[in-house]
């Protein structure tokens, strides 16, 4: 009995032993493998800035909701977002293989007057000094909002109009001071917790899905009130995706710009990568893995320029994104490293997309979360375990960069490969939140009878 457990003791020790060494020797690697000094120097440059206010989005939404006054509401809102994808500032990052910001300076926060004017206007003197989630803002920002943006948003914001179109019990209880319930993050914010189609643009581009929103409008009966609908509709999204071609054509011309100023052969030529790269997609289906990550990072970029969104999420991204990799692997496009490159300059700019929340809401979700969830392993429609290489390397990612963003889970089943579940576990047992456990054996059955 004495031996046996002597023995069991001896092999468990080992085990924990073993188990910390590996995290030794990844940690080791992670900071002298000369493939992860790119992560460690962008992982510096975002975590030593002071997040500010970026007035630009604002100002450009408000002119052009005043010289398009009686467009309707859904063209009009297109013709906004079509003006700051065309004159926002953009720049890239050195030694960023990913290009696309959100606003004029690395961390710099956007502001959504037709959602955020009401609180922008009382707590623009607390951004500075309230306890979480501190923004810098400017003395001309300030001046420029108060005076000139914020004025023509004060009876047209989401807030004013969905007050008023309350029951007067319910506008009173919204209304309380100690709130028996909160509509604050609904009617200060937009469209949340969803999850868009983006292998559609992944696999087809916009100018296929353009040619076909042409071709759907040019059926219509505009006899038919109904009909009409649908031509303001897909006027809109026309609208759009012209300025998205135009956007991400910007950064094709500015990486070919700095490339012709550049005098670092590497950079160089990363930067005529990226110039290369930006002037497909995401117009053109991507065709290697560089192209799908830069096409995805656009989408999922452009969904909060164009919102004020919550939890807007990758999803599943090692199943939608693993074609493009073993591609580029079986045709030498890329190694493996390469890849892994690619991937942690894409965790890191997800880490870059900001939002002003209001004090209560910072309060709530402080660190400047944006809940952007990424999905990994589980099984896929046939019940077939669908762990791929790339599940491995979105998990090596998050433990290269360590950064607040994107938020992580694993979905676990009975078929999950051990040294997967382990890597995770791995990962998480560091102290951070991340990653999350789902049991898919659990968890598929409930959404189904939630559904039924």
């Amino acid at each position: 009995m004495f031996i046996s457990k002597l023995v069991w003791n001896m092999l468990y020790y080992k085990k924990v032993i073993n188990t910390y060494i590996r995290r030794f020797v990844v940690a080791v690697t992670a900071e002298t493998n000369t493939i992860y000094w790119r992560t460690k120097k962008l992982n510096d440059e975002i975590l030593k800035v002071k997040p500010e206010i970026c007035i630009e989005r604002a100002r450009l939404v408000t002119r052009a909701y005043r010289e398009n006054e009686f467009d309707p509401i859904i063209v009009k809102r297109a013709k906004a977002i079509a003006r700051v994808l065309r004159e926002m500032s953009i720049f890239i990052q050195r030694d960023q293989l990913i290009a696309g910001v959100q606003a004029s300076s690395l961390r710099a926060v956007p502001l959504f007057p037709a959602t955020e004017a009401d609180y922008l206007v009382s707590e623009i003197d607390l951004f500075e000094t309230r306890e979480q989630d501190r923004l810098i803002v400017r003395p001309e920002i300030r001046k420029e909002l108060l005076e000139e943006i914020l004025p023509y948003w004060e009876d047209k914001s989401l807030k004013k109009i969905a007050l008023a179109a309350m029951p007067e019990k319910t506008r009173e209880i919204a209304q309380l001071e100690h709130q028996i319930f909160s509509v604050d993050i609904h009617l200060t914010g937009s469209i949340g917790h969803v999850l868009v189609d983006y292998d559609k643009v992944l696999s087809r581009g916009i100018e296929q899905i353009r040619q076909e929103i042409v071709g759907k409008m040019v059926c219509l009966d505009l006899a038919d009130p109904e009909e009409g609908k649908k031509y303001h509709f897909y006027q809109a999204e026309i609208i759009l995706c012209d300025a998205i071609i135009d956007w991400t054509k910007r950064y094709a011309d500015e990486a070919a710009r700095l490339a012709e100023l550049e005098e670092d052969p590497r950079w160089k030529k990363e930067l005529e990568v990226i110039a290369k790269t930006c002037d497909r997609v995401p117009r053109y289906p991507a065709e290697n893995f560089q192209e799908a990550v830069q096409s995805f990072w656009f989408i999922h970029l452009l969904l909060f320029i164009e919102q004020n969104g919550l939890a807007v999420s990758p999803g599943r991204f090692d199943q939608y994104m693993y074609p493009y990799y073993k591609k580029s692997i079986e045709e030498r496009a890329c190694t493996k490293e390469e890849a892994q490159e690619l991937l942690e300059c894409l965790w890191i700019k997800f880490t870059e997309i900001m939002r002003a929340y209001d004090y209560e809401c910072a309060k709530y979700y402080a660190g400047f979360s944006i809940s952007e969830n990424i999905a990994l392993g589980g099984v896929d429609r046939n019940g077939r375990d669908a762990t791929n290489e790339l599940s491995y390397m979105c998990l090596d990612a998050e433990a290269h960069t360590r950064l607040s963003q994107p938020n992580l889970s694993v979905r676990i089943h009975k078929k999950t490969p051990e040294a997967f579940i382990m890597r995770a576990v791995e990962i998480a047992s560091t102290g951070r939140t991340k990653p999350e456990f789902f049991n898919d054996q659990v968890g598929i059955p409930t959404e189904r009878k939630s559904v039924a």
